[in-house]
């Protein structure tokens, strides 16, 4: 069959012969407007306005609308918008024996924070379900952290193209003062990751999360661990530790979680009576052996002399002061610049606070003696640090 053509055997028909052909790809009619984004900042301004000052227990409802408060979440963590509190990576350990008493069949519910910020209303009900179906929810560190961050988000975003800040930032409230309140009133259905709970302390992001879940399951054996998340590639990482992950489903209710994850935990482990545990519980506290005691006693005696010097100079020269040449207290970053202000300074000022006393033949010249203005780098030398600068600051504070 030929094809229409006016040089073929067919011809072509007049209308078509007027018509324009082009080549190449054709334009793309633009898409209508998502208004997925919209839904969801109209939902979290009607429950604000409708809720004044408690909690809105709001829910996202549809499968698109947990989605984009997970993309949200996710492009945070990827674009390094949480700030997370410096922890301590040089740490000791002290072991400590605590015993308590274990519910039978217990299940731990470890929270993501794309799913406390859509559904913080089924968090609530499964609250209020915990006692029945023995179930304990678990708000991971770095979830509080990324919260606390969300609440004043300023992550960059397209127009049109994610949740408002303002909507996010509302939802990262709500879930804030949820977990204050179940914390404050300590209710045992809702529990805090201590900074020892960890088996990874290098974890970060949704592996800390991870790690957290991967901490209770190793801690409290035959109880089951389910992760409540929308992020699918940490679904993936639960399932491949063999974790069970909760991910929102049209339908999904607090009461279908809670009566899944019992007769999950009934098949696993039987019927498991109430019983009394004694468990080791290594705690961290801070490492501080003789080298971090000497930096930080330095620190305190720099800053404590700084502010003693400033109120001497303030009572000698008075308003004055902003027209001494050469001082500037806040510029002194050790105590090298420290003893170069008391000796530059000695006669005018400093001179009075001491007698014939070693501290005149320290400062009195104009190159002052350094014995006592470097870190201390033994027990022996602290203790020398300290008795020198004691009796200094000792002798400014009493002739006062």
């Amino acid at each position: 069959m030929a094809i229409p053509s006016k040089y073929s055997s067919v011809g072509l028909l007049t209308a078509d012969r007027r018509k324009v052909l082009a080549s190449g790809a054709t334009t793309k009619k633009p898409k209508p407007v998502e208004y997925i984004y919209r839904r969801i900042n109209d939902k979290v301004n009607n429950a604000k306005e409708r809720m004044k000052e408690e909690i809105g227990m709001i829910s996202m409802d549809s499968k698109k609308e947990t989605n984009a408060i997970s993309a949200y979440v996710l492009t945070s963590r990827l674009q390094g918008a949480f700030n997370p509190d410096d922890m301590d990576m040089d740490a000791l350990q002290l072991v400590h024996r605590e015993t308590f008493i274990v519910s039978g069949n217990m299940s731990y519910l470890i929270v993501d924070t794309n799913f406390i910020l859509s559904h913080l209303n089924v968090l609530d009900e499964l609250r209020n379900l915990a006692e029945e179906h023995r179930l304990r929810m678990v708000i991971p560190t770095t979830v509080v952290q990324e919260l606390d961050g969300l609440k004043n988000s300023k992550t960059r975003r397209e127009k049109g193209n994610s949740v408002s800040l303002t909507s996010i930032g509302q939802l990262a409230r709500w879930a804030n003062d949820w977990i204050y309140n179940c914390f404050a009133k300590k209710d045992p259905a809702v529990i805090g990751q201590a900074l020892d709970q960890r088996i990874n302390r290098l974890a970060v992001k949704d592996d800390a999360i991870l790690d957290c879940a991967l901490y209770i399951q190793r801690t409290n054996p035959k109880t089951l661990q389910v992760l409540l998340t929308n992020d699918k590639n940490l679904c993936t990482k639960a399932l491949l530790n063999e974790l069970l992950t909760v991910s929102y489903r049209d339908g999904m209710t607090a009461a279908k979680i809670a009566l899944m994850i019992s007769h999950e935990n009934f098949h696993r482990f039987g019927r498991i009576q109430e019983q009394k545990v004694v468990r080791e519980r290594r705690i961290e506290v801070p490492d501080y052996t003789t080298q971090r005691y000497e930096e930080v006693i330095y620190n305190e005696v720099l800053q404590l002399t700084k502010s003693m010097i400033q109120h001497c100079m303030k009572l000698s020269y008075g308003e004055e002061l902003d027209l001494v040449r050469g001082y500037d207290i806040s510029k002194a970053a050790s105590l090298v610049d420290v003893a170069d202000i008391i000796s530059r300074f000695w006669r005018t000022v400093f001179n009075q606070y001491f007698g014939s006393t070693t501290y005149r033949s320290q400062f009195a010249s104009k190159s002052p003696s350094l014995e006592y203005c470097y870190k201390p780098t033994d027990k022996e030398t602290l203790d020398d640090f300290i008795t020198f600068w004691s009796g200094f600051l000792e002798a400014l504070i009493q002739k006062e």
